[in-house]
């Protein structure tokens, strides 16, 4: 799947990693869908590699999520496929979205913190735009909120 280049930086970065663990059809199915969610969070400052690791150690991806929507369901993608969504999570980030202070968040939250960890939202529901938000660390808006759950759900 070619990454389309008119995309924010942080949409080539949700796209490509949704690619590299679920698969490049999941995401094209994702993106046909009328209403779906990629989420990641980079975790802040990482701890040093445990003791005995070898020189071709690596940390794991960050973790990364996946939500769509198909005949009124919201699906989880996984590595083996799809399965419905946990019904809390998705009736919390309904209720994040339902409100009208989601909506007026900032593209970006500036950091809450110094350790530099961050979400990336990306998220388009019927009847709004698509949006792309990135927040760092101790944001504690809806954009931080929805990357949660999504990873939960």
């Amino acid at each position: 799947m070619d990454v389309n280049l008119t995309r924010t930086t942080g949409e080539q970065d949700l796209l490509w990693s949704a690619q590299q663990i679920f698969g490049e059809q999941l995401v094209r199915r994702a993106l046909a869908a009328n209403a779906y969610i990629f989420a990641k969070h980079y975790q802040g400052m990482l701890p040093p590699p445990p003791p005995g690791a070898g020189p071709n150690w690596k940390y794991p991806e960050p973790p990364t999520a996946l939500l769509f929507v198909e005949n009124g369901v919201w699906l989880a993608a996984t590595r083996d496929g799809i399965r419905q969504a946990r019904a809390d999570k998705v009736q919390e980030i309904r209720q994040i979205l339902s409100g009208e202070k989601f909506w007026k968040e900032p593209v970006w939250a500036p950091p809450g913190c110094t350790d530099a960890g961050a979400s990336l939202l990306l998220l388009k529901i019927p009847g709004r735009p698509e949006v792309v938000r990135s927040a760092s660390c101790g944001a504690t808006g809806g954009s931080e909120a929805i990357v949660f759950r999504a990873l939960e759900a």
